[in-house]
């Protein structure tokens, strides 16, 4: 019977370890794009200090806004997470099947818990992602008219 109890916790314990790694993953590509993003912005920044016209503020402050949502996707960067002292003191006195049942019904809830802060992060990260890419299409768009009058 342990052979089974022992499969639950480690599967348990296993997918909460590669939810952790996305979340990990998808913070640091969060980093990436916002640098990316802040390089876009200071060069519609320069952009602006040449040509005067009002209509170039628009992707500007669409590239703003989809910055803060990257950044909205970054934070928070801490969970709360089971304490394995608590789950000693909980458990400890009790037979190997309960134990083992309870430590992976506690991974299974804190998976659980990651899963929805993941899926939240990852809607900012896509919303900020489209609005980064609308902008940049839409100031280079802007800018060959005003260059080229295409």
């Amino acid at each position: 019977m342990g052979n089974i109890h022992d499969l639950m916790v480690n599967d348990a314990r296993q997918s909460f370890f590669q939810l952790e790694n996305l979340v990990s993953s998808l913070d640091a590509k969060a980093f990436g794009v916002v640098a990316i993003g802040s390089v876009w912005l200071s060069i519609f920044t320069y952009i602006l200090t040449i040509f005067k016209f009002y209509i170039l503020y628009i992707p500007y402050l669409i590239l703003m806004v989809a910055i803060l949502s990257i950044i909205g996707c970054i934070f928070p960067r801490k969970w709360k997470r089971g304490s394995s002292l608590l789950n000693i003191k909980e458990h400890g006195n009790i037979d190997f099947e309960d134990a083992a049942n309870a430590m992976a019904m506690n991974y299974a809830k804190w998976e659980d818990i990651l899963d929805k802060k993941y899926n939240e992060k990852f809607k900012f990260f896509e919303i900020g992602l489209g609005l980064m890419a609308i902008s940049i299409i839409l100031e280079i768009r802007i800018l060959i008219y005003l260059i080229f009058g295409l």
